[in-house]
Parts: C-alpha cells; structure tokens; sequence
C-alpha cells in the first residue's frame, strides 16, 4: 500500500481545494442564471395575463 508523504499530501490537499473554488464559483454562476431565468419567466407569465385580460376587456383588437 502506497502512503503519501507530507509533501504528496500537502499537494493534494491544495489541488482540492483549488478544485472545490472552482466549482463553487461555476455553482454560483449556474444559480445567478437560474436565477435570471426564472424572474424573466415570471415577467413572462405576468405579460401573458395582462396580455390576456386586454384581449377579453376589448382593449386590444384580434383579427382574424
């Protein structure tokens, strides 16, 4: 069985660590995309009704 030396270990320890940064900031820039996603699909949902409301109360024309 292979031990790893203080030196090794100390290495390895850093690349994790590096590796660890790196995905919390790529996870955090994902969760500012979703993030961004989901306000315009609520922007979306709430132009959809008002869009739908001025159909029904005749304030927009739909030719047919």
């Amino acid at each position: 069985m292979d031990t790893l030396s203080k030196d090794e270990l100390r290495y390895e320890i850093a690349e994790q660590k590096a590796i660890a940064d790196y995905l919390d900031a790529k996870t955090a820039h994902i969760d500012r995309i979703v993030e961004t996603i989901d306000t315009q699909i609520e922007k979306l949902k709430e132009l959809r009704k008002t869009l739908i409301n001025d159909v029904v109360t005749g304030k927009i024309k739909v030719s047919q």
